[in-house]
């Protein structure tokens, strides 16, 4: 049988293609079952890979990609749906008939289910691809909080800084500049601009790149695009340079801050623009020199390939014939030179023409001496005697901040009148080395400031910090390192020591202004102005320091002698040439940088002397021989050089050397001469990936090593396991000398490579310990200290308890990973209740049931994580309580564990019912964030088995809570239900009524069940600032305010930030508001997307709450029906108050295909007719009232519009089936005069004659057209700047103006600077009805209109007149478009005038197959700024306008899609092009052709 059904089989194949497939399925059934078998397996090593990335990401605290999360819950789905196929369907039985024949329908459909399932699976490994980079980077800092509050707002400053910002605001200004001497504090205000713009959402986005007197343009693009988003991944500077300009332009409302510029920069070099029409960008540039701004010359070609990126100094080059190359030109002369040739090469302008300067002045005299005050305290300048002469000592500082800042901190709470005059005295007399563009005051005041150092030490390791780069993140740690190979530090005994020192010095230094903080841990900076007086005073002789840190120097400094330097540093470009018997006989630091200067071999002959030797980023393959002729060397680093190091060995020949790292490079084997090294105390050879093997026996002779920085490689050799081969060290090495290690840094595999004789008992020992397999590795903070990470088996790491438990006790980081077979880890583990841990991460520990097990009589861990900060359990399946106790049920106690806790993270935890439970409650008094995701069971945040605590809980404060996300939790019912208010239902029939009434409105008082935050509980978070929830498809509203109180204090007012995704069963973000309410006053962001259930957003008493409400972004809603929501009251409409949100700046709207306006349809704010109070039966309240003539007669007068003499027409209900002919009656009808009235009102309804009916109709189809903002919402929303609407699908009009009245001097919409509508299918409107004397839309840029299918024009002449900012207008896909621009249907009667677009630089007509033309009126036309217009598939296009037009700067016309090509050349004007091209055929159709 399966012979004849294969045969069968192989014939279907051979017939049509439908039947052949169909047969596949049957005869190929096994093969589709094998196939996605194989494809199934793939998948789930995919998911694998990318779960890992994921956790990666997690732990470094990066943003994973929404699609990354999206197609992992896919797969998920996938995954369970191809198990239970492969386990259940496949193993079916496929016979029938007792197994004679097979089943035929069985087998197809096996068949079939596999193919696509394979397909499927490919198509989720073919998007899984495109994840092995899974997240974006997180935010980076932003500017301006660097500055740590450095910034002070000088009553001058602030008139300067308005200024500036008024020049922003102007689009005519996309360059500007903030000019002064160095020290006047322009970087400080250029933070502060920054920060400003933001604040006031003036950009989106502010860059900030330090160019520094030697720019490095790499370093420039890195700054400025990893604001944007992602770092650029391109090596070369024009293919980073092409990716930036990319980022720029897909970015709306950037300010690019370059600090500190010296000279004009390529900005197209950079990837910056200027000029271009289409900038969405603005620059603003701080220098010391007004002069920078103009014009210099460069030859892009030659700089570009040899600087690499490098702005060098500009000079004339003279070619060596000059004939031939016609003159002099201008360029980089040391690369043109070798380039070149001395020939001329093109050469291009480089142009930084600012449009406006700001010159920044000095400070007032009341300013600096109120500043200098403030510095240096009350306390001394009180003194009558001390006030005279700290005034003359603050004169001496020229009213410049930075100089008050630096003398002001030297003399602080001085009250000695000696110190004081001698001060005087030294600022007098300083003679300043001239420095450009600084002020000789200041450097009188930074030199003071260093000679009032109060100790030697602190002075040296002021001046190493000159060293460095200009702007360069300093490394404690390198100042450690030279400080003590150079001695500088006395009575010091260990490297420990020192480091402790130096950190103290470090924050003297920043208390003095002298140095900065940092934006990294571990760093520090120097003031470029400080640094330029730093490097003056270190160059003088007793100091002997020289430092040139020019990118890439050409060539050695040249000086007749190097015997009077004591330390030298320079970066060193690729063509340095090293001079030949250098002599440095005092030389005893030398720091060197390059990527490609090769060291010559007697490079060291003339270094006896050298202590300190730090080679980075070099070419040292082979290292020079010479180097053996360093006897005193202590401190050696060869760091981050990325050629192979592989033979160092020669470095066993430095007896004296201490320090040793080779931190970062390309070094393969720490060989056993480094054993020689019998000084050795620290050796580094962390980021050597490359390290496959450090010698056996190495370590066991560097008897005096203190310090061990390994943390990368685990290959050591394990007693009685072959762990890395029988020549890698043994970590038994370092067991004699371990009471003396003071830093340790090591990975091993497995817990069983710690010897059991290997004790950390020494309780000064910084440590970083690492035992997993790699491939268990995560990346953490390799800034941390005391950092433990376990994995493995709990039995074999309990046995290890004794070894490492003086690690337990001492770690502030602890991360457990897939630990197996323990309940309760830490328990088991633990003795003193980690008395020292600040950060616990706990990672698919499978076995896990609780964190903390507290058990009777257990005092210890009832306070465990006494300074516990941080908390993350991720995937931890079987996990019941983050607390289980047994101890006490007080709900309360003075002393409780996680009592200093901020920040709890919790992730796919499945058997959690919720978070926190009595009695840890009390210990949350510090939480900051709560993140909870994927954990399926949690029912509440709060849970809490009886009564007995709920006093307790109407307590409850978490005040320091400001961050709450909550994702992927499908049974979240509340935050806390013991703590809802009681349900109270409506006690009889008409009460219900009452209730079933008045649903929907905002003073409802409905009970619902599944409630976020009820009354009580939402003031437990009054500082919260940020709530995010996703995927919790159980709560059907957010914010359930039944039984609140009205009080004082307002409700969630710090509250900014509003995220709502993926909640099925939400059908209010607010309910039951109660009058006088007041909270959310700082909401400023609301994004909301696939809450299907969802009818509106908030109602008119939540409105007039959110006063600063600036953004709302809804998507995939497809129940919403307003925005706002209006309420009633009672059954009764509550008082039209305005709705107001005078903050709104953005609306985005995507996928509501039910919205029909912003605001309810039933609000008007047409100013209403005084009622006739014989026609408002609520004035009596009785039924008799509507039986009264006047009534009738009244409602039909206001009922049909312009009504003068009809009659009224009343039928009886019982004979309305068929309409009579020639009349517009229905049924019997009976006609009664003015004033008469049926007797029998019950059974009678009111017709109208055939007039009447028309014009009641023309009424009933006006209120059927949905208006996105009606005339009543026009002022409220005067504020908005962009509006996007996409696929709503009913919408009709955009801006409803029809009875639109407004003052002469208010303008409509005039902040809206950009619209977008797409695939509204029902749109007839973007405006409606424009009376003529309107005024507004004056700054919109951008319009964009695409696939709205019954639009048949874009704008009237009344509205183009209005639109005099235009730049940028696309029609797309717009079927039944035939005109442009059109009469409205209202028929506007205007003259015939000249219309004119004066900004419009883009516009592009793209699949419109009716579109005959622009417009068909004879108006006149000017463009004076189009320059780029594009055509496509416009078919039936027969000309642009039946007038001349103007178009001065337009070169031809484009016919594709995008791209620069082809363009149609300009014959004669517009239409006469457009002429030529229905000739050749290009008016309708790209290059590739049309349908």
């Amino acid at each position: 049988m399966e012979i004849v059904v294969s045969i069968v089989g192989k014939i279907g194949e051979y017939l049509v293609p439908p039947f052949g497939e169909h047969v596949g399925y049957l005869i190929s059934y096994k093969k589709n079952i094998m196939k996605v078998n194989e494809h199934y397996q793939k998948l789930l090593l995919k998911k694998e890979a990318v779960q890992q990335s994921v956790e990666g990401a997690n732990w470094n605290q990066q943003v994973i990609a929404r699609e990354v999360q999206t197609w992992q819950t896919n797969v998920d789905i996938r995954i369970e749906e191809l198990r239970k196929f492969l386990e259940e369907d496949v193993n079916a039985d496929t016979m029938c008939l007792n197994g004679w024949c097979p089943d035929l329908k069985s087998r197809y459909s096996l068949g079939k289910k596999a193919q696509k399932n394979t397909q499927a699976i490919n198509e989720l490994l073919q998007e899984g691809k495109e994840y092995d980079r899974v997240f974006n980077p997180a935010p980076p800092l932003e500017v301006g909080s660097t500055s740590n509050g450095r910034f002070k707002n000088f009553e001058s400053r602030k008139t300067k800084i308005n200024q500036v910002l008024e020049a922003l605001r102007d689009d005519k200004m996309d360059m500007i500049a903030i000019c002064g001497m160095g020290g006047i504090g322009k970087t400080e205000m250029a933070k502060e601009i920054a920060k400003r713009v933001k604040d006031d959402n003036l950009f989106d986005k502010v860059p900030f790149a330090m160019v520094s007197q030697v720019p490095d343009l790499k370093q420039i693009q890195a700054a400025i695009a990893e604001c944007l988003g992602p770092k650029l991944n391109e090596e070369s500077l024009t293919g980073r340079a092409t990716q930036l300009h990319s980022r720029l332009v897909k970015n709306k409302k950037v300010l690019i801050i370059l600090d500190d510029v010296w000279e004009p920069l390529d900005l197209e070099a950079i990837g910056i623009h200027h000029g271009d029409k289409d900038n969405s960008w603005k620059i603003l540039l701080t220098s010391r020199n007004e002069e920078t701004w103009g014009t210099a010359f460069g030859c892009a070609s030659c700089c570009a390939e040899l600087c690499e990126g490098a702005a060098h100094s500009v000079a004339p080059i003279s070619p060596r014939d000059a004939s031939d190359a016609g003159g002099t030109a201008f360029g980089c002369a040391s690369c043109c030179a070798e380039l070149c040739e001395g020939a001329a090469h093109s050469v291009a302008p480089i142009q930084m023409n600012t449009q406006k300067n700001f010159p920044i002045e000095l400070l007032s005299k009341e300013e600096a001496w109120n500043f200098f005050r403030e510095m240096v305290g009350d306390s001394c300048i009180g003194i009558p005697s001390l006030r005279l002469k700290a005034k003359m000592v603050e004169e001496e500082c020229g009213r410049l901040p930075i100089a008050i800042a630096i003398v002001g901190s030297a003399m602080k709470d001085n009250s000695d009148e000696n110190v004081w005059d001698a001060a005087l005295e030294q600022l007098k007399k300083s003679i300043p080395q001239y420095i450009p563009g600084l002020n000789p005051k200041v450097y009188a005041s930074i030199e003071f400031s260093y000679i009032h150092l109060k100790s030697k030490d602190v002075k040296s390791c002021f001046l190493l910090c000159c060293l460095f780069p200009e702007d360069y993140d300093i490394p404690i740690e390198d100042l450690v390192r030279y400080g003590v190979g150079r001695r500088l530090f006395a009575n010091i005994d260990t490297i420990a020591e020192a480091r402790r020192r130096v950190h103290a010095i470090v924050q003297n230094l920043k208390r003095s202004n002298l140095l900065l903080d940092s934006g990294k841990k571990e760093f520090i900076k120097m003031h470029d102005v400080v640094r330029d007086v730093a490097i003056s005073i270190a160059s003088r002789d007793e100091h002997g320091f020289m430092v040139r840190y020019d990118v890439g120097l050409e060539e050695w400094p040249q000086n007749d002698t190097y015997e009077g330097f004591a330390a030298i540093s320079l970066m060193l470009g690729k063509t340095t040439k090293h001079p030949e018997g250098l002599n440095c006989s005092r030389l005893q630091l030398l720091r060197l940088s390059s990527s490609a200067f090769p060291l010559p071999p007697n490079m060291f002959d003339g270094m006896k002397e050298l202590r300190v030797l730090s080679l980075e980023r070099m070419s040292l393959e082979p290292l020079p021989p010479s180097i053996q002729v360093l006897k005193n060397l202590r401190m050696l680093m060869l760091e981050y050089c990325s050629d192979k190091l592989k033979n160092v060995s020669i470095i066993g020949a430095l007896e004296k050397l201490e320090m040793l790292s080779f931190c970062g490079s390309e070094i393969e084997e720490v060989p056993k001469e480094i054993g020689n090294l019998s000084q050795l105390k620290l050796l580094d050879v962390s980021r050597c990936r490359s390290l496959e093997r450090i010698a056996a026996g190495v370590l066991s002779r560097l008897s005096r090593l203190e310090e061990l920085y390994s943390y990368e490689f685990d290959k050591w050799k394990s007693t009685g396991e072959n762990g890395g081969g029988i020549d890698n060290a043994n970590l038994a090495e370092i067991i004699p000398y371990s009471h003396q290690i003071m830093a340790l840094e090591i990975s091993l595999p497995s817990i069983k490579f710690l010897q059991q004789d290997l004790h950390f008992k020494n309780q000064k020992m910084k440590f970083r310990m690492r035992i997993a397999p790699r491939f268990q590795w995560l990346e953490l903070d390799s800034t941390s200290e005391d950092e433990l990470v376990l994995h493995g088996d709990a039995k074999d790491i309990v046995e290890k308890r004794a070894n490492i438990s003086p690690l337990l006790d001492k770690s502030q980081v602890l991360l457990l990973k897939n630990i197996k077979n323990s309940k309760c880890l830490l328990h088991d583990l633990d003795r003193k209740g980690f008395p020292c841990l600040k950060d616990l991460q706990v990672y698919e520990c499978k076995d896990e049931e609780y964190l903390l097990d507290v058990r009777p009589d257990d005092t210890l861990h009832a306070a465990a994580f006494p300074l516990l900060e941080s908390l993350k359990l991720t995937k931890l399946a079987n996990l019941k309580e983050i607390y289980h106790s047994k101890v006490s049920k007080r709900p309360f106690s003075g002393r409780g564990a996680l009592n200093n806790l901020r920040s709890l993270q919790l992730c796919d935890c499945g058997s959690l019912k919720h978070v926190f439970s009595m009695p840890i409650v009390s210990s949350l008094v510090q939480l900051q964030e709560l993140h909870v995701s994927y954990c399926k069971n949690i029912e509440q945040i709060f849970s809490f088995g009886g009564g007995e605590h709920k006093k307790a809980l109407s307590e409850m404060n978490l005040a320091k809570l400001t961050k709450i996300i909550l994702g992927n939790l499908p049974v979240l019912i509340g935050f806390c239900k013991a703590m809802d208010p009681v349900d109270e239902h409506p006690q009889s029939t008409t009460q219900a009524s009452l209730y079933q009434e008045i649903k929907g409105s905002g003073t409802e008082v409905t009970s619902v069940s599944h409630k976020l935050f009820s009354s009580n509980t939402i003031s437990w978070i009054p500082n919260l600032e940020v709530l995010e929830v996703q995927k919790s498809h159980s709560l059907q509203v957010l914010f359930n305010l039944e039984g609140q109180k009205v009080k004082e204090d307002c409700t969630l007012s710090q509250l900014t930030t509003l995220y709502l995704v993926d909640l099925s069963a939400l059908t209010h973000v607010w309910k039951n508001i109660p009058q006088g309410f007041q909270g959310f006053q700082n909401l400023m962001t609301i994004k909301i997307s696939d809450c299907h259930n969802l009818t509106y957003l908030f109602s008119t008493s939540v409105a007039k709450l959110l006063v600063q409400l600036q953004e709302v972004y809804i998507s995939y809603t497809n129940l919403m029906e307003n925005i706002i929501q209006r309420e009633q009251e009672a059954g009764e409409e509550r008082e039209a108050c305005p709705i107001k949100l005078p903050s709104i700046k953005m609306i985005s709207l995507h996928k509501c295909p039910k919205l029909k306006t912003f605001g309810s349809e039933t609000q008007s704010r047409r100013k209403q007719k005084k009622m006739d109070p014989k026609l408002d039966s609520r004035v009596q309240g009785s039924l008799v009232v509507r039986d009264s003539p006047d009534f009738l007669g009244g409602c039909l007068e206001s009922c049909v519009p312009h009504r003068k003499n009809y009659k009224r027409e009343v039928v009886s209900d019982q004979s309305i089936s068929k309409r009579s002919k020639g009349s517009s009656s229905v049924g019997r009808t009976k006609h009664y005069n003015h004033g008469q009235i049926p007797n029998d009102l019950a059974i009678t309804e009111v017709t109208l004659t055939k007039q009447e009916q028309s014009v009641t109709e023309e009424t009933d189809n006006q209120v059927k057209i949905w208006s996105f903002i009606q005339p009543n919402l026009v002022e409220s929303l005067q504020t908005l700047e962009g509006l996007g609407i996409t696929a709503c699908d009913l919408l009709e009009v955009i801006f409803q103006l029809e009875g639109l009245h407004v003052e002469e001097s208010q303008l409509v919409f005039d902040n809206l600077t950009w619209l977008s509508l797409d695939y509204l299918p029902k749109l007839l409107h973007i405006w409606k009805k424009s009376p003529p004397e309107i005024r507004g839309f004056g700054n919109l840029k951008i319009l964009q209109v695409s696939m709205c299918g019954s639009l048949k024009y874009l704008i009237s002449p009344s509205v183009a007149k209005l639109l005099v900012k235009l730049e940028k207008m696309k029609v797309s896909s717009c079927s039944e478009m035939d005109k442009i621009l059109a009469k409205g249907l209202g028929g506007e009667e205007e003259e015939r005038e000249v219309i004119v677009f004066p900004r419009v630089t883009s516009l592009s007509l793209m699949d419109l197959p009716k579109l005959e033309c622009f417009c068909n009126e004879a108006n006149a036309f000017e463009w004076p700024s189009l320059e780029k217009i594009r055509i496509v598939r416009c078919n039936s296009l027969k000309m642009f306008v039946p007038t001349e037009m103007k178009t001065p700067n337009l070169q031809g016309v484009y016919t594709d899609y995008q791209g620069e090509s082809p363009l149609v050349p300009m014959v004669g004007d517009l239409n006469a092009t457009i002429q030529h091209m229905i000739i050749k055929g290009k008016a309708g159709s790209n290059d590739e052709g049309s349908n």
